[in-house]
């Protein structure tokens, strides 16, 4: 539909739920309105950095950090004496050798922090990495570096780096642009 005057086309675009252009946390509690602000002819788009919420991953951070300097979880250690890489164990359920206990500690561990495991619940190990693992691939403070990684021995463990501050991206699509510009009108 055309605009009033000047023949600038204006256009209803929809609420975006952030989880179209965002991962959790965010996406729980934000809507986004793509396209309403104009400069120009073109829509005014928050940026991603801007719209991540980078402080639940400072949480992770700081809490990892304290659980390696602790010495507390076997196979949880720093990888280099800049304490920039970490080793966490990654040691399969399924493996003859396997104690909950010890090869599932960390990951208990961080389901406690966050509230989603208390004593008395029903132990579900395999849940519990499978969050700690997704909350480090979601996290732009953690990039594993597959290749120093050991996954193939007795005792396997994934390696992770500490990524500084500068070197930080959202891990947000990376198209966000894409993303809005594939459902303007041509003419945009």
């Amino acid at each position: 539909m055309r605009g009033r005057g000047g023949g600038v086309p204006t256009f209803a675009y929809p609420l975006w739920p952030v989880s179209a252009v965002l991962s959790e946390p965010a996406a729980r509690s934000r809507w986004v309105h793509l396209g309403e602000q104009r400069v120009g002819r073109k829509p005014i788009l928050q940026t991603a950095d801007r719209m991540c919420d980078r402080n639940g991953g400072r949480r992770l951070r700081q809490w990892l950090i304290e659980q390696i300097d602790s010495g507390m979880y076997p196979g949880l250690i720093w990888e280099n004496e800049e304490k920039s890489m970490f080793r966490i164990p990654w040691k399969h359920a399924g493996k003859q050798d396997y104690n909950q206990e010890v090869d599932a500690s960390i990951f208990k561990a961080w389901a406690v922090f966050k509230g989603k495991f208390k004593e008395g619940d029903k132990a579900e190990p395999a849940t519990w990495k499978t969050r700690l693992r997704c909350a480090l691939n979601k996290s732009p403070d953690f990039e594993e570096v597959t290749d120093r990684s050991q996954l193939d021995i007795s005792e396997p463990y994934k390696v992770y780096r500490i990524v500084p501050e500068e070197e930080q991206k959202c891990k947000c699509p990376d198209k966000l642009s894409d993303l809005f510009h594939s459902h303007l009108p041509p003419e945009y």
